[in-house]
Protein backbone atom coordinates (compact mmCIF):
# COMPACT_ATOMS: atom_id res chain seq x y z
CA UNK A 1 0.00 0.00 0.00
CA UNK A 2 1.15 3.52 -0.36
CA UNK A 3 1.02 6.02 1.99
CA UNK A 4 -1.38 8.07 0.44
CA UNK A 5 -4.10 5.12 1.49
CA UNK A 6 -2.47 4.41 4.56
CA UNK A 7 -3.24 7.93 5.23
CA UNK A 8 -7.34 7.23 4.29
CA UNK A 9 -7.17 4.57 7.14
CA UNK A 10 -8.71 5.89 10.67
CA UNK A 11 -5.60 5.29 12.08
CA UNK A 12 -3.47 7.45 9.49
CA UNK A 13 -6.06 10.38 10.24
CA UNK A 14 -5.43 9.70 13.84
CA UNK A 15 -2.14 10.09 13.51
CA UNK A 16 -1.76 12.83 10.89
CA UNK A 17 -4.45 14.55 13.94
CA UNK A 18 -2.08 13.92 16.36
CA UNK A 19 1.39 15.46 14.64
CA UNK A 20 -0.71 18.40 14.46
CA UNK A 21 -2.24 18.84 18.10
CA UNK A 22 1.70 18.34 18.93
CA UNK A 23 2.48 21.65 16.79
CA UNK A 24 -0.11 23.10 18.01
CA UNK A 25 0.84 22.71 21.71
CA UNK A 26 4.68 23.59 20.42
CA UNK A 27 3.02 26.58 19.47
CA UNK A 28 1.07 27.31 22.67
Amino acid sequence: MSFEDDDMTTQGRFSFANSKMKKIDGIL
